[in-house]
């Protein structure tokens, strides 16, 4: 249950209506299995709002128009289903679904880590939240350090805006993700300082080659990410913190 005293138009600026809201806005399940002593299997499975979703595919009949499909307002979505192989005491390899480990949010979205269920429109309203693609990943674990090597499905230029940048450029929105153009990420984090971890990443793709349409393939539009967050525990107090930055080529 939420309130708000503000209108969700941002060119009426000057009225405040009060709006109450109730929502059962996500539930997330969890199957995990241990295949071997070497190989296990991890998904989580998300309802949102209670919902199975919006669909959109490319009507070639109707001379390549987008159709759009609401079965309802809400989703289901399988975030997370990789297989994860143990290479070594430090080493394994993810192979499926894997979260984009990009900001702070898509890495730390669940209770207890994340104790909201909207997330924080500073981020969401730059980059995907919660970020997930399929691809492979080279995880690396010690006793305060932690890295991750990913590459996954990149973006889709279909669809960024001036108003949430490249945050709906994820593939979701079409029932058939392309891999024409690659996303590589590296996410380092430490955890030497007690009670506070600290981290850093970088993330790149080609956004042009994935359109459903290809229609701007001779575009050079490659996106950087880079970020630096902060995570502190003490006591009941947490802290939170991040700074992320990034660049398209040929935004106009």
């Amino acid at each position: 249950l939420s309130t708000r005293f503000f209108d969700p138009d941002p060119k009426k600026t000057g009225a405040s209506p009060r709006h109450s809201d109730i929502d059962f806005v996500r539930l997330s399940f969890f199957v995990d299995a241990k295949i071997a002593d070497w190989l296990t299997f991890t998904s989580e499975i998300e309802f949102e709002h209670g919902g199975t979703g919006v669909t959109k595919e490319v009507e070639w009949e109707e001379f390549g128009e987008y159709e759009t499909e609401i079965e309802k307002g809400g989703e289901v979505v399988i975030e997370q289903a990789f297989l994860e192989a143990r290479l070594s005491k430090n080493f394994s390899l993810r192979v499926g679904h894997l979260l984009v480990p990009v900001g702070m949010t898509t890495a730390y979205h669940l209770p207890p880590m994340f104790a909201s269920t909207r997330r924080p429109e500073s981020e969401a309203h730059i980059i995907p939240l919660v970020w997930h693609e399929t691809g492979a990943e080279l995880v690396f674990r010690a006793k305060h350090f932690s890295a991750r090597l990913q590459a996954a499905s990149g973006f889709d230029s279909t669809g960024f805006s001036s108003q949430r940048w490249v945050a709906g450029g994820t593939q979701r929105m079409f029932e058939a993700a392309r891999f024409n153009d690659l996303g590589v990420a590296l996410a380092l984090e430490t955890t030497a300082i007690p009670r506070t971890l600290v981290g850093v990443s970088a993330y790149t793709s080609g956004t042009t080659h994935n359109r459903p349409k290809r229609d701007m393939e001779n575009v050079n539009a490659r996106v950087y990410l880079g970020d630096v967050h902060v995570r502190g525990q003490y006591g009941p107090l947490r802290v939170r913190g991040l700074a992320l930055i990034g660049t398209l080529e040929s935004a106009d």
